[in-house]
């Protein structure tokens, strides 16, 4: 693997580079007939559907939690937004997500909330070595992702280099 999406993770190796290619605010994600109510409500009276702790974004929600002072009723643990959206879409809890910076047309009856100011935002960005044989095709790819994030989606475009 040359090069990788990747959440910007706590510490990077000196050998890697990470460029920023999107910011996204973590959101609440409820089911579509959700009572409307402030996000803290909601996560101490529903079941909570939580990211995977391992991961970045799943640490980031647990701090805000912590520094809400809000104790969840943790239901599944799960790894993938898309998993996540399905459970939440299927009325069986609610969770903290990024907000998609790319368009998806996925028609599940779901709305997002937000959680606020202070929210913490999760940054995606392309790691590679330093030093890579391929950081031209790398720095043509990071520039098709960042255009991607700023169109809301991957335009149909054919580029030979």
């Amino acid at each position: 693997i040359h090069a990788a999406i990747i959440s910007r993770p706590d510490i990077l190796s000196a050998s890697m580079q990470f460029v920023t290619i999107a910011k996204e605010d973590l959101v609440l994600l409820v089911a579509e007939g959700t009572e409307n109510d402030t996000p803290e409500n909601l996560l101490r009276a529903k079941p909570f559907i939580r990211f995977n702790r391992d991961a970045v974004v799943g640490r980031q929600i647990e701090a805000w939690l912590q520094s809400k002072d809000i104790v969840v009723n943790n239901t599944m643990e799960l790894e993938g937004l898309e998993a996540i959206s399905s459970m939440v879409a299927a009325e069986l809890g609610i969770s903290i997500v990024p907000q998609r910076c790319i368009r998806k047309d996925d028609h599940l009856p779901l709305r997002t909330i937000p959680l606020g100011h202070d929210a913490p935002r999760r940054t995606l960005g392309l790691v590679s070595r330093s030093n890579s044989p391929r950081a031209k095709i790398i720095g043509i790819t990071e520039a098709v992702f960042v255009s991607a994030v700023s169109t809301g989606g991957i335009q149909s475009q054919r580029q030979i280099v």
